[in-house]
């Protein structure tokens, strides 16, 4: 039955009807404050800090490159771990591990996969076939495998930005570092 609005109801039923239907119940109240408070805090952090080592480079090779400082880049990082072209906004020559599908054979590795399962192997093939990038970035696990054959090809380390602080697919990358030929340091 629809009652009618001039007509108007005993004041207790009124404040029955506040009290059940505009709260929740303390229960869910609970449960929705504690869903805030550790969800919000997590989502700051995975947005905001964790894994944003790739960003910081590109935004340093970014204002690098507008000083005339970047030639070229060899990005030694597992396959899509930076923006590349998308934040650089330069066309600079840049090189970075190959990806694509191998054959339907199994057991082939890309380029990637090889240079993840022996760095040290892959730099010194690359080192013969290739002419040296002015930058080089890659992640600290594989930069502390390489540190010697870097610093023997006249390179050093020009800035390490933070990623993480814990592991989550590979090695700990706790840090993405750059490095730069010494000749092009120079200018």
């Amino acid at each position: 039955m629809i009652e009618d609005p001039s007509v108007s109801s005993p004041p207790h039923k009124e404040k029955e009807f506040s009290k059940k239907h505009n709260k929740y119940p303390p229960k869910m109240t609970a449960a929705i404050l504690f869903l805030l408070a550790t969800n919000i805090p997590m989502a700051l952090y995975m947005s905001l800090v964790h894994q944003r080592g790739p960003e910081d480079v590109m935004n340093h090779l970014a204002k690098e490159a507008f000083q005339g400082k970047v030639k070229s880049i060899l990005f030694l990082t597992p396959c899509h771990a930076t923006p590349y072209y998308s934040m650089l906004h330069r066309n600079l020559p840049m090189q970075f591990l190959d990806c694509t599908p191998s054959s339907e054979e199994k057991g082939v590795l890309d380029e990637s996969d090889r240079f993840m399962t022996d760095p040290v192997s892959f730099m010194s093939k690359f080192a013969n076939n290739s002419s040296f990038p002015s930058h080089i970035v890659l992640f600290e696990s594989e930069e502390q495998k390489l540190r010697s054959s870097l610093i023997s090809f006249d390179y050093r380390e020009e800035k390490r930005f933070f990623n993480a602080h814990f592991k989550v697919d590979r090695d700990l990358q706790a840090s993405v570092v750059v490095y730069v030929r010494i000749i092009y340091s120079l200018i």
